[in-house]
């Protein structure tokens, strides 16, 4: 009819959560689909065996590196070396490896890295002053496969160790007691020597007391002292008689050289004194004499003072 709008139930909205009323027949629609990316992930290795993983032991190490360099000594052409400088040799390739790996470390650190890459190991190479191309010859000659044996002479013996004199130093001698005194030594040094080596030992002079025995000291020093000053005027006595018997002579001859020097130097002062003399009698005595000196009555005197003295008055006419 004209004028009558008639209404139509609202839908429901498509944002509106669908509930259980929403549906007469009572069944609910289908799951969305829902898309599922899965993200790879590498597998996770296996634990690591110990067995596999630890380091072997020194000697096995230091073994290889030995075969290694006797090796390098058979391409050098050497059958055999002698165990001092194979170990030299292992000590300085031991030193130049720990440097090695040092410089390989500071370049990883340096580029903010955990594993070494090639340009770790060429700047090691340039920091130890080598290049690739001086690595080449030794890729060019490979190890063989079953290397000859190479002789390392064998040490020799021991030193004969010094002999045990704790038995002759017992007691106060011995140095045992002041090395235990002293825990923070280390117990591979040698023990201390004996105390009076390096510490002065005071000894005191045992007192007497007995009246008795200073007695007989007293008179075995009054003894001694009368024998040795036998001795010396005996001996006092033999120096003045080879000293009197030989005076003399001594004396004589020393006289004699004194006057045969004075007379010559008297002659020499006379013959001196006449040849001056000559030398006057010929010489013209028309020459000018040196001026005498004024003496002491017509020299000038000089008085600075006498303008400020007092002066006499004027007399008057």
């Amino acid at each position: 009819m004209a004028g009558i709008r008639t209404e139509q139930p609202a839908a429901p909205r498509a944002n509106k959560r669908p509930s259980e009323s929403d549906h007469h027949d009572g069944q609910r629609p289908a799951k969305r689909l829902r898309m599922v990316r899965r993200i790879f992930k590498s597998p996770v290795p296996p634990p690591p065996d110990p067995a596999a993983s630890e380091i072997p032991d020194e000697e096995f190490v230091n073994a290889t590196l030995v075969r290694s360099l006797g090796h390098m000594l058979q391409q050098a052409g050497f059958d055999s070396a002698h165990h001092l400088a194979m170990e030299a040799m292992r000590a300085k390739v031991e030193e130049f490896m720990r440097d090695f790996a040092s410089d390989i470390s500071g370049s990883m650190k340096a580029h903010r890295r955990t594993s070494p890459t090639p340009h770790d190991f060429i700047q090691a190479l340039a920091l130890s002053g080598l290049t690739a191309s001086d690595l080449m010859p030794h890729i060019k000659s490979p190890p063989p496969k079953s290397p000859s044996p190479f002789e390392v002479a064998p040490p020799t013996a021991d030193e004969i160790p010094a002999p045990d004199l704790e038995i002759l130093f017992a007691g106060a001698l011995s140095g045992v007691p002041e090395t235990e005194k002293r825990s923070y030594i280390p117990a591979h040094l040698p023990p201390l020597p004996s105390k009076h080596t390096w510490q002065s030992t005071p000894v005191y002079q045992e007192r007497l007391v007995d009246p008795r025995r200073i007695r007989e000291q007293a008179t075995q020093e009054g003894v001694l002292a009368e024998q040795a000053l036998r001795k010396l005027m005996a001996a006092r006595r033999v120096g003045l008689a080879k000293a009197t018997h030989h005076k003399p002579e001594r004396v004589t001859r020393d006289r004699q050289i004194f006057e045969e020097a004075l007379r010559e130097a008297q002659h020499d002062d006379k013959v001196a004194e006449d040849e001056r003399q000559s030398d006057y009698m010929h010489e013209d005595f028309d020459m000018e004499q040196p001026p005498s000196l004024p003496g002491f009555d017509d020299v000038m005197l000089v008085n600075y003072e006498r303008n400020v003295w007092r002066k006499a008055g004027m007399k008057k006419a």
